[in-house]
């Protein structure tokens, strides 16, 4: 017997799994289901950065995550490969434009950084003809959200 098998046995039988019960036999069985919004089962509920060679978009989700922000400020972490966005204010020299307001919302904006794209793509050695999609980790400090997007952790899709 190994000295490892008593930490990685288990002290107490688990506990028997439930299965399902079968068909909805009357409305009043789910009166204490959760009920969940479809924008949560949609893709696009997933905030994502979609980068090329020439621009970035962030997807309705990175808009909707700063509400009433046009702007964000966009920053390259060369070391550790990650992409910063923080919301930002159209005063800030270093903003980006990434929304526009038309009827009554915030509308996704294709931000053309001429000067920030070509580096992405020489740090992560990208194919400049194909563009990528990033998914963010959403961080926060205390009042300040933002979100971080791990650039080695992009995917190459289909135009």
């Amino acid at each position: 017997m190994d000295f490892l098998d008593n930490v990685f046995t288990l002290k107490t039988t688990p506990a028997p799994r439930r299965r399902m019960q079968g068909g909805i036999s009357d409305i009043s069985e789910l009166e204490g289901a959760i009920k969940i919004h479809p924008a949560f089962l949609s893709a696009l509920f997933k905030p994502a950065v979609t980068i090329t060679y020439k621009n970035l978009t962030f997807n309705p989700s990175c808009i909707k995550f700063f509400p009433h922000c046009q702007y964000f400020s966009v920053c390259i972490d060369e070391a550790s490969l990650r992409l910063v966005a923080a919301p930002a204010t159209e005063k800030d020299e270093n903003a980006l434009k990434v929304a526009y307001f038309r009827n009554g919302k915030y509308v996704p904006r294709p931000c053309t950084a001429k000067h920030l794209c070509p580096v992405l793509f020489e740090i992560m050695k990208w194919n400049p003809e194909a563009k990528y999609r990033v998914e963010p980790d959403i961080r926060g400090f205390e009042d300040t959200k933002f979100l971080v997007f791990n650039l080695d952790e992009g995917q190459e899709v289909s135009s």
